[in-house]
């Protein structure tokens, strides 16, 4: 019996669907860099990559394509880096504040985060005085992140996953494989760049504040 595993590999799977985190990794660094290439100079520019040890794996890879994603928009002309490993959530709050003290106050600060959970826990760190300098992109899009893309104008949006539709890759695969047919040994739902403006076509925002 074909066993498709939905998000966690299975050691017994015929395959998997889930996420391709590098291409999201890349949508966020992307977005990130065009910002950056707006200003003056890339190098002008602070790069904070929040990454979570607890889904290491994918946190790597995410944090792989942020930095792919970042490179094709400012070429050979990469920001300053730096990469905080955060692990459970709760830590980011601290880390990034500790972070933002560490530069100076003029500097403008490209936040992208593997994450929801982290990037929001390090949004909160950010005082009132800095954010106009900071940028902030993350990975997920899920209910704990939407309305604080929509309110807050320096989160310029998410790579969504959409978790939602794994079913619609899973199950035609599964069948496929009932019926003797080879499939790919992992399969991706496709990831999207979502922002402010798009994400009330894809989610029922009407619970976030002003809405």
């Amino acid at each position: 019996m074909p066993l498709i595993a939905i998000a966690a590999p299975l050691s017994c799977q015929t395959a998997e669907v889930g996420a391709d985190n590098r291409r999201a990794g890349f949508l966020v660094g992307s977005e990130l860099g065009r910002t950056a290439s707006l200003r003056p100079s890339c190098t002008k520019n602070s790069l904070v990559i929040v990454t979570n040890s607890a889904t290491s794996t994918a946190s790597e890879e995410r944090a792989h394509g942020i930095r792919s994603g970042i490179e094709t928009e400012c070429p050979g002309l990469l920001p300053t880096e730096l990469v905080l490993d955060v692990g459970p959530a709760d830590r980011a709050h601290e880390e990034f504040a500790a972070a933002l003290n560490a530069l100076p106050d003029d500097t403008d600060i490209l936040l992208g985060a593997v994450d929801d959970g982290v990037a929001l826990s390090a949004v909160a760190a950010i005082p009132e005085t800095r954010a106009p300098r900071t940028t902030i992109a993350a990975i997920g899009a899920d209910q704990r992140a939407r309305c604080e893309i929509v309110a807050n104008p320096q989160w310029i949006g998410d790579a969504a996953l959409f978790p939602d539709r794994y079913g619609d890759v899973a199950v035609p695969a599964l069948l496929d494989a009932l019926q003797g047919r080879e499939i790919p040994p992992k399969m991706y739902v496709e990831t999207a760049f979502v922002t402010a403006d798009s994400l009330g076509q894809l989610y029922d925002l009407s619970d976030c504040p002003d809405q």
